[in-house]
């Protein structure tokens, strides 16, 4: 039971000075007290007002006044005097007005307080008998008169009714105890209140500590990325720099290749002069035995010899000797120039330049209905094993090859990857030449300009030798290639445009499907 019901029927009851008790309450005091806690700072214990204790807001929503946060105020932040949370500003006076508390006091200083008096008997009188009161009923909790506890409250019908001052005693005795335990129960609120916030403080400041210490470490990560980060930089410039080595290293090469190649075509061409030398010769050499038998048929006649024979013998000795004398200086011997019969004669047939051995690929590309062709042209004179290999699989006729297969790797304006009609994703590819899966590979000095066609290093022999199967590159720009043995000569820039259609995301596969719907010989 409240303290405010106990002593509402009793507070009329205590007399005073006059024996009246008086009914005078301050409106003032009335209004005070419900307010003291609200229109009060909790940092100084001061009234709010206009000026320099006007109520404030902090991020918490808690109030102070501006005096209290000008003097909190440090490096532009604020701590709250009721939950210790820190509020930043620029200035005190820049935190915002608690507008209702300044509504409210301007409206209290407008208001005209009167005062209310009562004067009541010194002693409360039932309303039922007007009767005085002197008794009080315990099981009805209500002040009685003698008629009432004659009437209605008697004690046969269970009421208990006792002295009115004795029960005034009694209901005191209980207003003190529930007093004590109220200020015992709010001790311990207090009590607990102050271990609570002792360990949100703690709290605060292991999460404070754990937050400096993640800092670090994520600084502390930050630089060994950075280091890694230049690291990396630094591998990859030195690289770089090896790389231009080795395309200077390529083009000191190519130069060299293409100067051999002037150098072969000169050998060529020597040749061809020497046969043509030896057919004048075993030409000449027959003429002058067809000389010879008619000037021993002339002189068993007794006529005179030809006159063509004068002009053979010139010819063929000055054609001798323009021979021989350059046989013998490159020897290194000197001996008598004498006429010689060349082994090339006019039975022997010459040699005759065979046209080099010409593939195609027909290229479909996934929702493209033509074909594009591709004419390769093969060097059997440079890598006579590779080409063979690359004909057999163009042709099918081990009964497998490129036909129905295909192209599994574009890098754009680079070079395409085909020839895996196995698996059709690198992993697989036999050789067609012979019985094994792979073949060795040739070295050659062909020039590694676009449309270069080089075959795929497979793997390595016991020897260390390196090994190829099915699988090719077609190269679209200029690079280092050390296989090459064939060229596109014909749809380079069709070549050109799927490889733009490699995905980087996916391993450089294409976006579309690229199969080689046809391949085969094409006819001399």
């Amino acid at each position: 039971m409240s303290v405010a019901r106990v002593l509402s029927p009793l507070r009329l009851n205590t007399p005073e000075k006059n024996g009246k008790t008086s009914g005078r309450t301050s409106m003032t005091e009335g209004l005070a007290t419900p307010l003291r806690s609200v229109l009060t700072c909790a940092g100084c214990c001061r009234r709010f007002d206009d000026s320099s204790h006007r109520p404030k807001f902090l991020s918490c929503f808690h109030t102070i006044c501006l005096a209290c946060i000008r003097k909190a105020f440090s490096s532009g932040k604020v701590k709250c005097p009721s939950c210790q949370r820190v509020t930043e500003t620029k200035s005190a006076d820049a935190l915002p007005d608690n507008t209702q508390l300044c509504t409210i006091l301007l409206n209290m200083s407008s208001l005209n307080l009167h005062e209310v008096a009562t004067t009541t008997p010194s002693r409360d009188t039932c309303t039922a008998h007007a009767a005085r009161i002197n008794f009080w009923c315990d099981s009805c909790r209500l002040p009685l008169c003698r008629d009432c506890t004659v009437l209605a409250h008697r004690e046969s019908q269970g009421h208990k009714v006792r002295d009115h001052d004795q029960a005034v005693a009694v209901l005191r005795a209980e207003v003190r105890c529930t007093v004590g335990e109220a200020r015992t129960l709010l001790q311990e609120t207090r009590r607990l209140r102050h271990d609570q916030r002792k360990y949100l403080l703690r709290q605060l400041d292991a999460a404070r500590a754990y937050e400096k210490q993640l800092k670090s470490e994520l600084k502390s990560l930050d630089n060994e990325k950075k280091d890694e980060t230049r690291g990396r930089l630094d591998r990859i410039e030195t690289d770089s720099e090896i790389e231009t080595s080795l395309v200077g290293l390529h083009e000191m090469a190519q130069r060299a290749g293409s100067m051999v190649s002037r150098l072969s075509q000169d050998l060529v061409t020597a040749k061809a002069v020497l046969a043509d030398s030896f057919l004048t010769l075993g030409k000449l050499n027959r003429s002058q035995d067809d000389l010879d038998a008619i000037d021993i048929r002339s002189a068993a006649s007794g006529s005179p010899s030809s006159p063509a024979r004068g002009c053979v013998d010139r010819r063929s000795h000055s054609l001798a000797g323009h021979y021989s004398s350059r046989r013998l200086a490159h020897n290194g011997r000197a001996s008598k120039v004498a006429m010689l019969r060349p082994a090339l004669s006019l039975e022997a047939p010459m040699p005759t330049i065979q046209p080099l051995t010409r593939v195609y690929l027909d290229l479909n590309i996934e929702g493209i209905k033509p074909t594009a062709r591709v004419v390769i042209e093969l060097r059997p004179d440079m890598a006579p094993q590779l080409c063979e290999n690359f004909t057999l699989l163009c042709t099918g006729a081990r009964g497998f090859g490129y036909r129905g297969s295909q192209v599994f790797r574009c890098l754009p304006g680079w070079w395409l990857q085909g020839g895996d009609f196995q698996s059709n994703d690198g992993e697989g590819g036999r050789a067609a030449l012979g019985d094994d899966e792979l073949i060795s590979a040739e070295t050659t000095d062909l020039e590694p300009r676009p449309g270069a066609v080089e075959m795929l290093c497979m793997s390595t022999n016991e020897k260390g030798k390196l090994m190829v199967g099915s699988q090719f590159f077609i190269h679209v720009k200029k690079y280092s290639y050390t296989h090459v043995f064939a060229y596109v000569i014909d749809g380079l820039d069709l070549v050109d445009k799927m490889t733009q259609l490699g995905d980087s995301t996916h391993v450089y596969r294409p976006t579309k499907t690229i199969t080689i719907a046809d391949c085969g010989l094409l006819a001399a």
